[in-house]
């Protein structure tokens, strides 16, 4: 069974020591902002880790070679196949090059003749939203390729909400909840045992720790 929402809140409160009060809310943070502090945390892992949030599914590409992910995408992972001109008929494989390699190769690829299917497509490096891929995409034919792509499926607005992501995620959530319940306090102990969670959060998820990312949040995140 998926955890939920709740699961989350329930171990962070318990590490917190917060205490439910009689109106079934919890005396030092609230149920709803701990359900906010769930959707940064949620967000928060998409954005460290794009594999642990992943949708597959036909796109339509643009005319020409410069490409954008879709509009509820953060960043594109992957281009496996072609998916002919309805979407849905499967069609020759699609594999990564380098854009370096290409321009070496063939000064002229983005005046190439336009097709109706794509052999390569490359990635942004400066912009995991934007991508490029050859040949040129026909302007009058339909083009679709099978993309996977990391994004946020959902805000989450109960305590009942599945929490999506694999429950594997779990801790690594629950640190970034609490990273936020201790680094809204104006006091230097709590900041410190904050920021404590904060690397704890990116240590479960083995990325090296970012100064850019030692900031004290609002409370209304």
């Amino acid at each position: 069974m998926a955890l939920t929402v709740n699961d989350l809140i329930t171990e962070a409160v318990s590490q917190y020591n917060d205490e439910l009060q009689d109106d079934s809310d919890y005396a030092r943070i609230k149920i709803a902002t701990w359900i906010k502090y769930a959707n940064s945390a949620l967000r928060s892992l998409v954005l460290v880790r794009p594999d642990s949030s992943v949708k597959r599914t036909s796109v339509q590409l643009a005319a020409g070679t410069h490409q954008d992910v879709p509009a509820e995408a953060i960043r594109l992972l992957a281009i496996n196949r072609n998916m002919g001109t309805d979407g849905s008929t499967v069609g020759r494989i699609i594999t990564p090059i380098g854009t370096e390699l290409l321009n070496l190769t063939n000064q002229l690829w983005h005046q190439a003749t336009a097709k109706t299917y794509i052999d390569h497509y490359m990635l942004d490096d400066e912009n995991p939203r934007s991508f490029f891929v050859t040949p040129p995409v026909h302007a009058t034919t339909a083009v679709y390729v099978e993309m996977e792509y990391s994004w946020i499926p959902t805000v989450y607005t109960a305590t009942t909400d599945a929490i999506v992501v694999s429950d594997v995620y779990a801790n690594p959530m629950i640190a970034w909840m609490l990273y936020k319940a201790y680094t809204v306090d104006d006091e230097e102990v709590n900041f410190q045992k904050g920021q404590a969670h904060l690397t704890e959060f990116m240590n479960l998820l083995q990325v090296e720790l970012q100064g850019g990312l030692r900031v004290s949040p609002t409370k209304d995140e």
